[in-house]
């Protein structure tokens, strides 16, 4: 099991505190953790209102392996697990769309996902809370995150952006049925 530091960066104190997060591994989460806690605290006093106090907090999560059953089939996805917590938050969006026989792109340039099949046209950024589906927006109360070169999107997604109805965690494993 890994552990990532999952840092909220304000851009230039004008843009969202959810804008980018900044991914690190175990090994450098000791190291700086401190020096990054007094920094955000100083960066997020001057540049965020008080409004968005949850988003501006330091968010440790372990990665871990679980079982995903996608319309009966099974498969092995990474989960983000905040320590103490039994059930993850979020679930690697890539495998399960697939799974789903939908298709998914990445932007890197643009930090944006998108899918575009039998969900509909799909799309969000990186680190927002905002997801767009055939022109609505849902808003959750997790952001999507990029860990290493993995896309991770709240549980949620599934049920309050995609709609699909039967989405649930039970004995260690997420089931998703549309």
């Amino acid at each position: 099991m890994d552990q990532f530091l999952l840092l909220p960066v304000p851009t230039l104190c004008g843009g969202s505190v959810a804008d980018f997060y900044l991914g690190l591994d175990k090994g450098h989460v000791d190291m700086f953790k401190i020096c990054l806690t007094l920094l955000m605290f100083l960066l997020l006093g001057a540049c965020t209102s008080a409004s968005e106090p949850e988003r501006s907090e330091l968010l440790l999560y372990d990665t871990v392996q679980h079982e995903v059953v996608v319309n009966g089939n099974s498969i092995s996805v990474g989960f983000l697990v905040a320590p103490g917590e039994s059930i993850p938050t979020h679930v690697q969006v890539s495998p399960v769309i697939h799974a789903l026989g939908e298709g998914i792109s990445f932007y890197s340039d643009l930090r944006r996902i998108s899918m575009d099949g039998f969900f509909g046209e799909v799309s969000f950024a990186i680190g927002e809370y905002e997801f767009h589906i055939e022109g609505r927006q849902v808003t959750l109360d997790m952001p999507s995150i990029v860990v290493g070169a993995f896309a991770y999107v709240p549980i949620e997604f599934f049920s309050d952006v995609l709609g699909i109805e039967n989405v649930y965690f039970e004995d260690g494993k997420l089931f998703i049925y549309n």
